[in-house]
């Protein structure tokens, strides 16, 4: 797992994660543990409040894949 800026995790393939920024989330942190024991490979970034970019494409912390617009656990998809 590698961070990443938005506009190249926009672009790949595969699994993008998107992480609380200002401090370590416990869901954040659970996320990627589970990730690496799965042995699956996902881009990170960093989520910011502040940032209106990140927050158009991803609402809050969340899983996302090239497939699928980001997941959220609020009122499911987004």
């Amino acid at each position: 797992m590698r961070y990443v800026a938005l506009e190249e995790a926009r672009t790949a393939t595969g699994m993008k994660l998107v992480v609380a920024a200002s401090v370590p989330s416990p869901w954040s942190e659970a996320a990627k543990g589970i990730l690496h024991v799965k042995g699956i490979e996902a881009l990170l970034v960093r989520f910011s409040s502040t940032d209106t970019a990140i927050r158009e494409w991803a609402a809050r912390p969340c899983l996302a894949s090239h497939r699928a617009l980001p997941w959220t656990t609020r009122s499911g998809a987004r």
